[in-house]
């Protein structure tokens, strides 16, 4: 697992918000500097503070992280949407 990038990165999204875009327009170009897992990048272009805390980064870090990467990322929120969706018809 390769913490220490994906700490990287959600240091960097949390204060620069073109970043953040450009995670969620350019993703491959973005990441190919740090060292991540696939599963790291999954989670960071989903947006998914579970799976970001999971992967090792402190919660609170993870909660801030995914809501930058979501409020940028049409995929995320669709995701996050769908998710929402799915638990009210529970």
């Amino acid at each position: 697992m390769s913490t220490e990038g994906l700490r990287s990165v959600s240091s960097r999204v949390r204060v620069d918000e073109a970043f953040c875009r450009q995670l969620n327009q350019f993703p491959d170009e973005v990441l190919q500097d740090y060292p991540l897992t696939d599963d790291e990048i999954w989670a960071l272009q989903a947006g998914d503070a579970d799976a970001l805390t999971q992967l090792g980064l402190d919660p609170l870090h993870a909660i801030r992280t995914a809501a930058c990467i979501r409020s940028w990322s049409p995929v995320a929120n669709a995701v996050a949407t769908g998710i929402a969706w799915e638990a009210a018809s529970l």
